[in-house]
């Protein structure tokens, strides 16, 4: 009885995790529409380690921060097709970095990127992360899960040593970080975990959701709903 009714829950549970994935991907079809781009997975796409960031999580992470917007660089490594740089974008940074390695999805963020109007604070390179010169300006940090855990490590000593050539408050969000990323984050020693963020929908509370982190222990985080933030949808 209690294996049929164990089969029976993680039967359940497996329908349920379809049917969110099916309602965020027709919220990301729609964000495409809207924006004559195209972030979503398609049908005939050979990417099959890319997965766009949520619109809901992305603005939740967002509202979450305490920035000032106007002193804020923001960088997404492994953009994919740069959903984050666009919503970033919209959020309003003046300097926005994206990082591709893949030249093909480096082909498509191009040109989602010459769609929007205002195009011209936003900085595409296509290299791989190993090459990439750490910018010392860079203050928000946004990973969707883009390296294998042997490359993640050597990107935080990047992280870290731009951080001792010049201190600052630096965020780091990385969307639904496994547990060895977690550590490899707090070995750094610069970095301290200050909340979860989640999409909190009706449907999944916990299927998607951000690990961020901080480098300055005095500011405090905490999961804001809807405040501080337009992102159409």
């Amino acid at each position: 009885m209690l294996y049929l009714f164990a089969r029976i829950s993680q039967f359940i549970g497996r329908q349920f995790y379809a049917l969110c994935f099916f309602f965020r991907k027709k919220q990301a079809q729609k964000y495409d529409r809207a924006h004559r781009v195209n972030t979503e997975i398609q049908a005939d796409d050979d990417f099959p380690e890319y997965v766009p960031v949520d619109t809901i999580l992305f603005a939740k992470c967002m509202n979450s921060l305490d920035l000032h917007i106007q002193n804020e660089v923001f960088a997404d490594f492994g953009c994919g097709k740069g959903k984050a740089v666009l919503l970033a974008a919209q959020y309003g940074f003046p300097k926005i970095i994206g990082l591709e390695y893949n030249s093909d999805l480096f082909n498509i963020l191009s040109q989602n990127i010459r769609a929007i109007k205002h195009s011209s604070n936003i900085e595409l390179i296509c290299c791989d992360i190993k090459d990439y010169v750490f910018n010392d300006e860079i203050t928000v940090i946004f990973l969707n899960d883009p390296f294998p855990y042997y490359r993640f490590c050597k990107f935080m000593l990047q992280v870290k040593e731009s951080y001792i050539r010049k201190k600052r408050r630096i965020y780091l969000i990385y969307i639904n970080a496994k547990q060895d990323i977690v550590k490899c984050i707090i070995r750094s020693d610069i970095f301290k975990e200050y909340g979860y963020i989640t999409e909190n929908t009706m449907l999944c509370p916990r299927c998607f959701g951000a690990h961020v982190f901080c480098t300055d222990t005095d500011i405090d985080i905490c999961e804001v709903p809807n405040m501080g933030i337009s992102i159409r949808t």
